[in-house]
């Protein structure tokens, strides 16, 4: 450590507010310096150095002859909370000479400086020979008041602008995450929409290959007759029994193919209508019982070889005005639904659906008599990817779809109702006349 002679000692001392006084009546000469120094313990700290903790006994008090010192205190889990910078030339621990109690904050080095310390016995005994230094310590005390109040205000106005960019910062985070979640859900929405619009097309697909491969059989059959009948008329070999026994064949034959042609032409065309409805979500007048018929024929696929009834309750004349396209979407996703949740494999279920005219518009009422779903589930049921039958065909988004086409697209609203073991219901207000 660097020694000072008792000059350079006096100086630094002179320079420190405990001992610099107002005016030259209160200056202090060199002999009450030089006494200082007799009491004083002088150490060198490097930035960083620890002067002493929260909690340590308070025996000194202590003169900042160079550089500065950082006041902080301990706040829970190891945060330090910044209290002021004690610059050179000034003086700290004094509220060990008011009071004998353990240090209320931690001291530490903010760069290299030079600490003159002097115990509390020692103080008061060179203060009851001097007393005009008591008011040299007020008015260091007081000063330190007001310049740890303006640091405090500018820390705190600064720490203010950080939250309030923090904040923004945030708030732009979140939005640009809101929006990508946003989109991400609307592509598996519209994903869901085309999978199962494409399961349709598919079931479709299989549904008309038996009465097309019935018809191409019963036609090549009919064309060998035909040509059968012809060789015999031309060789003069036909007889009236052959003949006879061509038109009954040939009768059969044709309504044979006639039937399953009038099948597959009755799926087709619920299938071209609904699915056309689906993707265009075109705006029209539409008979409610007709188009729920023709919803349930195109879902015929889907139901086969399987025991379940679907009835329809419905007055002819209910009409609305709206999108056709997404109460097929929301009864599709309905029947699914039960297939896939409500029933077990050999079950003969029941799935109803009931309309009825109200003030406003329609009360749709779908139900069906399979497991139904505990009361605690009810309430996330509408709720985007939530499902019981994950991994095992329930992608959550069915009645998510189902909750959204109500809400947004026809502008009405839907309630679920369901006791486990009893099966679920649910009832779909809808307007007669959508707004424009």
């Amino acid at each position: 450590m660097k020694t000072f002679t008792t000059h350079q000692m006096v100086e630094l001392l002179r320079n420190n507010v405990i001992f610099k006084g107002a005016d030259a009546a209160e200056k202090y000469s060199d002999e009450a310096l030089e006494e200082v120094i007799r009491i004083i313990k002088i150490s060198e700290l490097k930035a960083g150095d620890i002067v002493f903790k929260q909690g340590n006994q308070g025996d000194s008090i202590v003169l900042l002859l160079r550089g500065e010192v950082a006041v902080y205190v301990s706040g829970g889990k190891g945060i330090e909370i910044h209290i002021a910078i004690i610059e050179e030339n000034n003086f700290f621990g004094e509220m060990a000479i008011i009071d004998d109690t353990d240090r209320m904050a931690s001291v530490r080095a903010a760069s290299d400086c030079l600490l003159g310390t002097i115990s509390i016995d020692d103080f008061w005994e060179y203060f009851y020979k001097h007393p005009m230094l008591a008011k040299n310590v007020l008015r260091g005390i007081n000063q330190r008041l007001r310049d740890t109040d303006a640091s405090y205000i500018e820390r705190l106005a600064k720490e203010k602008e950080e939250l309030i960019r923090f904040n923004r910062e945030l708030e732009r985070k979140v939005k640009e995450k809101a929006e990508s979640l946003e989109r991400s859900q609307k592509q598996l929405i519209q994903s869901e929409k085309m999978a199962s619009l494409g399961q349709l097309v598919a079931g479709v697909a299989h549904e008309i290959n038996t009465p097309v491969g019935i018809g191409v059989t019963v036609s090549s059959h009919l064309t060998q007759s035909t040509k059968k009948i012809i060789s015999s008329f031309e060789n003069n070999k036909m007889s009236k029994s052959d003949l006879t026994k061509y038109f009954s064949s040939t009768l059969e034959t044709s309504e044979l193919m006639l039937q399953h042609l009038l099948q597959t032409a009755d799926l087709i065309k619920s299938f071209k209508m609904v699915s056309a409805d689906q993707t265009a979500h075109e705006r029209r007048k539409f008979n409610v019982k007709s188009y729920l018929e023709d919803i349930i024929l195109s879902l015929r696929p889907k139901l086969k070889n399987k025991p379940h009834q679907i009835t329809i309750d419905c007055d002819d004349d209910i009409e609305i005005d709206g999108y056709p396209g997404a109460l097929a979407q929301i009864i599709t996703n309905m029947v699914l639904n039960s297939l896939i949740h409500a029933f077990n494999e050999g079950d003969n279920g029941t799935i109803a659906i009931e309309v009825l005219k109200n003030a406003s518009g329609i009360i749709l009422k779908y139900r069906d008599d399979g497991k139904g779903i505990p009361e605690e589930n009810i309430e996330n049921i509408f709720e985007p990817f939530f499902t019981t039958k994950r991994g095992e065909g329930g992608t959550g988004l069915g009645m998510h779809i189902v909750y959204n086409t109500v809400t947004q697209i026809l502008k009405g609203s839907i309630s679920c109702e369901s006791t486990l073991g009893q099966g679920i219901s649910f009832f779909i207000n809808l307007p007669a006349k959508l707004e424009n």
